[in-house]
């Protein structure tokens, strides 16, 4: 008997969807604040951004968070997400006790739009 094999042909590529100026990301959702903190450096209502930043939070846990962001008077983190996970709801915690500055959480509300939480620690929340 003659061995099959199927080749099924791909439209496009799961990379494609997740590729912005010649980056892949992680999640669409990554891509997509991405392709909207460029616009905003483009534009000039922020100096700079950065992704996959290390942050240590207390002695033995350190993370990566998908965004740095460099503004015209404060930075602050920001990650975007589909969904809480335990292991990122354990993240928040340790954020409110050691997080270096803000950390603001994009959750998706449509195509176009997003839900934001800010997290800060004691002084910080206040300002």
């Amino acid at each position: 008997m003659a061995r099959r094999t199927f080749n099924r042909p791909i439209a496009r590529s799961a990379r494609e969807d997740r590729t912005y100026l010649d980056v892949v990301y992680d999640s669409k959702l990554e891509m997509r604040r991405a392709a909207e903190l460029e616009v905003l450096r483009r534009a000039g209502h922020i100096r700079a951004w950065y992704r996959q930043v290390p942050v240590q939070l207390g002695r033995d846990t350190s993370t990566r968070i998908d965004f740095l962001v460099i503004g015209l008077e404060y930075n602050w983190f920001e990650e975007p997400k589909g969904f809480d996970t335990p292991a990122f709801r354990s993240i928040k915690g340790l954020w409110l006790k050691y997080g270096p500055t803000k950390l603001h959480i994009f959750y998706p509300k449509g195509k176009s739009n997003w839900r934001i939480e800010v997290l800060a620690r004691g002084s910080e929340a206040r300002a």
